[in-house]
């Protein structure tokens, strides 16, 4: 388990009291943290029970501390939106130098990858196994959803980053 860096910590709480939330447990059984009208909130859900708390920003700090990948996703996906944003804007470029970034809190579907790849291409040539990867996300209809991860597509074309782009 690597910790994060103060840095680290200080932006994902920026991110949270931005809005984003961080989730510790499973579906059915899990705790929500987050920053809510100047406080910071914990909700614990259990099989459709909800309770609702106020905690200190401590809980939180020992949280991030003992739960390092919970919030290192909140770092990953404010970079993906940087590179979501510069690759719709059509700033190509931009998109590759912010792609390893995007990248460097985790890749866990290869998005990163297979982007890298499709923006080199046709300049460079998809290794086999790259095309390979793109059969395998065609034949399985999760191409779109490749798709639909870059234009940062939350729960519906008025939530997307990419709704003016793509008019």
């Amino acid at each position: 388990m690597t910790l994060l860096s103060a840095a680290e910590v200080e932006e994902a709480l920026l991110r949270m009291k931005e809005g984003a939330s961080v989730q510790i447990g499973g579906s059915r059984c899990h705790s929500t943290y987050s920053f809510y009208q100047g406080q910071w909130r914990r909700e614990d859900f259990d099989e459709s029970a909800t309770y609702e708390s106020v905690v200190a920003e401590s809980v939180i700090l020992n949280l991030a501390e003992s739960e390092p990948a919970a919030f290192r996703d909140l770092l990953r996906v404010a970079r993906w939106n940087r590179f979501v944003e510069a690759f719709f804007a059509g700033e190509l470029h931009a998109a590759r130098a912010l792609l390893p970034e995007a990248c460097r809190y985790g890749d866990p579907n290869l998005e990163g990858e297979t982007w890298a790849a499709l923006l080199d291409w046709p300049a460079t040539a998809l290794q086999p196994q790259m095309v390979e990867r793109l059969r395998r996300k065609v034949s399985g209809m999760t191409a779109y959803h490749l798709f639909m991860v870059a234009m940062g597509w939350k729960e519906g074309p008025r939530n997307s980053s990419a709704r003016a782009a793509i008019r």
